[in-house]
Parts: structure tokens; C-alpha cells; sequence
């Protein structure tokens, strides 16, 4: 024998268990793969998700698969029940997991072959993953897909869920209301999951998005229990949608095969709106549902880069300095038909483009034809959340009372126009928020503006400073006029001077900022 032999006799390797997550589909055990069959046949252990007084779905679809398997149950909290958990469901929730996964160690430790099972597909919205992704780096994992409900529904209904250029949609119906309602609103087929007690918040985003009359409940697909029924009719017998259940959407510009005339071009069309500061948390619903619609895109390039675009959508970027050439070619594109949405950083009449769009039309040459041919086109401003704003809100409420707002560009308005308004601010003792405060064509215009407020301020008159505001790299820090400096000052900066009555007051244990409402 040799001493590699000799070793291996000596120290014989521990017995190495295998995971298999596999996904046994909604409901039919004929709809479980082949594949699923064979490795569930071949496991020593099936462990499934159970919740407590109820049967596991999972269990029930690979019963007829089972022979001399042993079961492990994993029960599991549920949202509709209670929980004596100090911390709560998401407490009592990470300590099924904890106890789940020490469960499966123990038994792939012992060596044994484990099927894991899950309904539907083990990655969508499934228990599951969490465990294999706990369990992976100690154990070989083998995933094994499923069918999911929402493929079973929609060949309940004998409907195709996308063709041509659709893109479908798998949306949780545990959105909130207004994140959810912006996703129906897309226009693309799609499926909603998780339904039971969310039916109320369902029902209110469909409304919203003008697709009740469409949406079709399919409850128990692929089971002896299958029913296909309008949700309209659900709910006008006042029934509840169980949570084994797909609402279903179809495509908003093709069914059937034949294009639906409400969804035929429309004539031209021009939609100017703000996409908030940076960060996509501040796109209202309102321009989100905007942007889907349109078939044009213009606006500056930093700002249509932000903009997430459906397919068949054109985008017309341009620099930074060509305001009136961009609403002019908005203002052609929606006379030639097209819907165009202008879009702006911030909200679009606070130093952007709808002023450009109005200020276009007021200055047309009547003897061109352009009056004629832009008099008849539907113009829409719609409001986003303005730099300022959300700034302000950054510190606390140092807008609380009358408040202005200023830029220190002086490409369309001389410094001495800037000067008078920064000296009358101070005169009239407003806290106002100061935009483009320096860049690289005009560096020191900052600190003759400091200088400004030096004349005219308490050297104790408080200043935020607010950089990169709503995106990831957002900084803010609040001095005296005595103590600032202007080093990290910069295009993407805010600044918002107090006035003589703003303050700073200790909450929790952050210091907030805010310019009271009275004078007393």
C-alpha cells in the first residue's frame, strides 16, 4: 500500500453532503423538469418551507416523486400571523433562517444528499436563495430551475406575456403604492406576485394607472383548483385574492397580434419635466410616467444620460450652453408628431429649460410660419424637486420662511445685476440658496460674493454648503460666515445663507438648521 493510501486509511475524508435547490414549479407535478425528478429521487433528504398550521405547497406538488426520502421541515414566520419575537417579524425571521441553515448543515455534515425544495422557481422571490447563498460556500450547490406561476398563468389564460419589442414586467405587489403604480403605468405586459393582503394597495395603483379593466386574476395555476377570472368581477363580489394568485397585464400596444388604436401615434406633443436633483428617489411618479411615453428625449447630456430609456426611444443630447437651440429642436420634433420630453436636472422652471421653451415662442418670427405651426401643440411644465429643496431639506428647514433663490452665473445677466440682488437680500434679511456659485471660467466670483455678505451679515449668519446633493456623492456642512471657506466650492454645490433669525437646534444627535416661522 502506499503511504498516500496509508494516510487516507489512517485519516479517512469526512463525508461531504450536496445541496440541490431545486424549483418544482406552481402546483401540477407534471410541470416539475426532468432534471427535478431525478435529483429529488436520488436525495436522502427533502427539506421544504412550511408556515405554521398550514401544509407546504412545495411538498404537495413532489409528493408523488417520493419514496424512502426522509423529511425536514423548515417552519417558517409569516407576515399575516403574530410573533412574541423581541425584534419583531424581521427578527423572528432571521432566526428561522439561522436555525434552517444550522438544520441542513447538520444533515449535509453527515454527508447526505439534500433537495431543498421550492414552488415556482427557487430564484424568483423564493426562501430559498437565501439559504443556498449561506450554504454555498461550504457545500457544492446545485441550482435546478422551475416553472413559474406566472408562466402557468399566463397558459391559463391562453395569452402570449410578451412579443416583438415588449418588455415584460415581474412586479411584487409589496411595492409601495406609488413606486407600484409607476411600474403599471409602463404600458408593458407584466405580472404582479405576491397578492393576498395587498390587494387594496393593487387595486388603488391599477386605478391610477387606467388598467383595472384589463387585468385578469388567475388563482392556483396548474392545480386541480385553477381559476382564471377578471379582477373587476373579484371584486365586485367582494372576494379576496389568495395569495397563490398572478394578476396579469397585458401588453398595452399589442394584443392579439393587432395593434390597438388607442395606442396609434398621437399627435405631437411637448412635456418639459424635472428629474429631481440626482438620485432617482426624487423623479415624482408623475414624470416618471412622462418619460415612458415619450418618443424623444432632448435635453443636456450630463441630464439624459440619467434617464432610463425604453426601446424604440430616440435621445437628442447637446452641451450645456445651447438652451434655446434644445427647445427649438423639441418645439420641430412635436410639430413633425413626435412626443418629446425636455428634460432638466432639478425642477424645469427654476433655472431650466421651460424657461428656454417659453422664451423660444415668445421671440418666432411671425413672417416664418413657426407661429403658425407651433400654436396648436400641447405644451406641459410638470414640477421636480429644485436643487434648493432638497438641500434645505438635507440640514432641516432653513427655507422655513420667506426665502429666495439666486444663481452667480453671469453668463445671461451682468455681475452688477447679481451684486444688487445679493445686497438686497441681505437688506430685507431673507435666507436665500445661492446656484452655480463658482466654476472654472469664473473662480473668484465666490469669494467676492463672501465678501459681499461680509459687508452686509453678522459674521454669525449660518451657511450650508451642499455638494452632490440627492446623489451618492453627496457632502454638506454648515459654518459661519466667519468661517467659511470657499476651497470645495464648486458647480455641483449649494449654498443656502441664513437669515438673522436662522439657527441651528440639536436633534437627537445630529445638529438641524431651521429659520423659524414668527417673528416675535
Amino acid at each position: 500500500m502506499s503511504s498516500s493510501n496509508d494516510e487516507a486509511a489512517i485519516h479517512p475524508r469526512e463525508p461531504r453532503g450536496h445541496l440541490y435547490a431545486i424549483g418544482v414549479g406552481p402546483g401540477d407535478p407534471e410541470l416539475l423538469t426532468v432534471k427535478a425528478v431525478h435529483a429529488l429521487c436520488a436525495a436522502d433528504v427533502v427539506a421544504y418551507h412550511q408556515a405554521p398550521g398550514h401544509t407546504s405547497h412545495a411538498l404537495h406538488t413532489v409528493t408523488p416523486y417520493l419514496d424512502q426520502q426522509r423529511l425536514l421541515t423548515l417552519e417558517y414566520p409569516v407576515t399575516t400571523g403574530s410573533t412574541s419575537h423581541p425584534e419583531g417579524y424581521q427578527g423572528a425571521l432571521a432566526e428561522f433562517y439561522d436555525t434552517a441553515e444550522r438544520l441542513l448543515r447538520a444533515e449535509l455534515a453527515a454527508g447526505k444528499t439534500v433537495a431543498l425544495i421550492a414552488a415556482g422557481d427557487p430564484l424568483i422571490y423564493s426562501s430559498q436563495q437565501h439559504l443556498s447563498r449561506r450554504l454555498a460556500g461550504d457545500y457544492p450547490v446545485d441550482i435546478i430551475p422551475g416553472i413559474s406561476s406566472f408562466q402557468a398563468a399566463a397558459a391559463a389564460t391562453n395569452s402570449v406575456l410578451c412579443e416583438d419589442h415588449d418588455v415584460f414586467r415581474v412586479v411584487p405587489a409589496t411595492l409601495p403604492l406609488a413606486e407600484l403604480t409607476t411600474q403599471l403605468r409602463s404600458g408593458d405586459p407584466l405580472a404582479v406576485l405576491k397578492l393576498g393582503r395587498t390587494t387594496e394597495t393593487l387595486v388603488s395603483a391599477l386605478r391610477a394607472a387606467d388598467r383595472l379593466e384589463q387585468a385578469l386574476v388567475v388563482m392556483n395555476a396548474s392545480t386541480p383548483l385553477e381559476n382564471v377570472v377578471r379582477l373587476t368581477d373579484v371584486l365586485s363580489r367582494g372576494e379576496r385574492i389568495p395569495y397563490f394568485s398572478v394578476v396579469l397585464l397585458p401588453s398595452a400596444t399589442v394584443a392579439d397580434g393587432v395593434v390597438r388604436q388607442e395606442n396609434l401615434p398621437a399627435e405631437g406633443c411637448v412635456d418639459v419635466v424635472g428629474l429631481g436633483p440626482g438620485d432617482a428617489r426624487f423623479l415624482t411618479p408623475d414624470t416618471a410616467d412622462i418619460l415612458t411615453q415619450a418618443t424623444d428625449v432632448v435635453g443636456y447630456g450630463a441630464y439624459t444620460q440619467r434617464v432610463a430609456l425604453k426601446e424604440g426611444q430616440r435621445v437628442h443630447s447637446s452641451g450645456n450652453m445651447v438652451e434655446l437651440e434644445r427647445a427649438r429642436l423639441a418645439l420641430d420634433l412635436a410639430a413633425s408628431g413626435k412626443r418629446v420630453v425636455v428634460v432638466s436636472s432639478g425642477d424645469p422652471g427654476v433655472f431650466g429649460m421651460a424657461t428656454a421653451l417659453m422664451e423660444v415662442l415668445d421671440t418666432l418670427d411671425p413672417q416664418s410660419g413657426d407661429v403658425e405651426r407651433f400654436a396648436q401643440l400641447p405644451i406641459e411644465i410638470h414640477p421636480g424637486v429644485t436643487a434648493a429643496l432638497a438641500a434645505a431639506a438635507l440640514v432641516g428647514a432653513p427655507l422655513g420662511h420667506d426665502f429666495a433663490v439666486l444663481s452667480l452665473s453671469d453668463r445671461l445677466k451682468p455681475w452688477e445685476t447679481i451684486a444688487q440682488r445679493v445686497q438686497a437680500c441681505c437688506t430685507a434679511d431673507l435666507a436665500f440658496a445661492v446656484y452655480n456659485p463658482k466654476s472654472r471660467a469664473r473662480p473668484h466670483q465666490i469669494d467676492t460674493f463672501i465678501e459681499l455678505l461680509r459687508r452686509a451679515r453678522s459674521p454669525e449668519t449660518l451657511i450650508i454648503k451642499v455638494r452632490a446633493v440627492g446623489c451618492e456623492q453627496e457632502q454638506y456642512s454648515v459654518s459661519t460666515l466667519a468661517d467659511f471657506t470657499s476651497d470645495d466650492v464648486d458647480m455641483r454645490t449649494v449654498l443656502i445663507v441664513g437669515s438673522s433669525r436662522t439657527r441651528r437646534v440639536a436633534v437627537g444627535d445630529r445638529q438641524r438648521v431651521y429659520t423659524p416661522r414668527r417673528y416675535d
